[in-house]
């Protein structure tokens, strides 16, 4: 663990930091994450893997915000139905004090996976509730793409979900951000909307290394 002097106490994995952050004690942006090492996650009950930077870590447990649950997936309450969180990974947390933009913001990608019949069915299918536009070939399988996005209370969550059916089983993939509106003038010590976006970037890149392997 990294220990940074006066303004942070302690760094720890993901990247996730107390208040208040400087700006210039973030990455400039995610660069550096992307040209790390990575390694690979495999996940033999379900038979999937996915790479992602070493530095980083896997959690059983999903982050969660005003907007968005814990839940297996954003659409468990819409349309989807009961499903099980598998894996995550929290690529970055920050927690600011009221003065400093943004006061929280998060980013992760997340794996859930259903065998419920119904839930099988309407993996894919787009709906009023959770209408679907387009398609993502990743390493030679299709998968429907989802938009999420929720907002109020000066808070907001977006992202995209990724889904598919493979061995009788819904799977769905997530790369979510989360984090607060500006409240208030700009601050020295504020993070920008660039860097915020270039790890949730990174999110995207580690989603797209993901793939069957039975």
């Amino acid at each position: 663990m990294k220990t940074f002097l006066k303004f942070l106490v302690i760094i720890f994995l993901p990247l996730s930091f107390s208040n208040p952050l400087k700006a210039s004690e973030l990455l400039q942006d995610a660069e550096e994450l992307v040209k790390s090492t990575w390694t690979t996650y495999k996940n033999s009950e379900y038979g999937f893997e996915f790479s992602y930077p070493d530095s980083l870590h896997t959690s059983s447990e999903f982050l969660t915000s005003s907007h968005i649950t814990d839940k297996w997936s954003h659409d468990a309450e819409y349309s989807l139905g009961t499903g099980t969180a598998i894996v995550s990974v929290p690529v970055l947390i920050i927690n600011n004090t009221e003065d400093v933009y943004p006061k929280y913001f998060w980013t992760e990608v997340r794996i859930g996976i259903s065998n419920n019949p119904n839930t099988v069915k309407n993996c894919v299918l787009s709906t009023e509730n959770s209408p679907s536009n387009s398609s993502l070939n990743i390493n030679n399988v299709n998968f429907q793409v989802f938009n999420i996005e929720e907002a109020g209370m000066m808070q907001y969550a977006k992202g995209l979900s990724y889904r598919t059916v493979h061995d009788n089983k819904c799977f769905v993939i997530e790369q979510i951000k989360a984090g607060s509106n500006r409240m208030s003038n700009p601050n020295p010590q504020d993070i920008s909307d660039k860097i915020l976006e270039s790890y949730y970037y990174l999110t995207g890149k580690i989603i797209k290394t993901f793939k069957f392997i039975n």
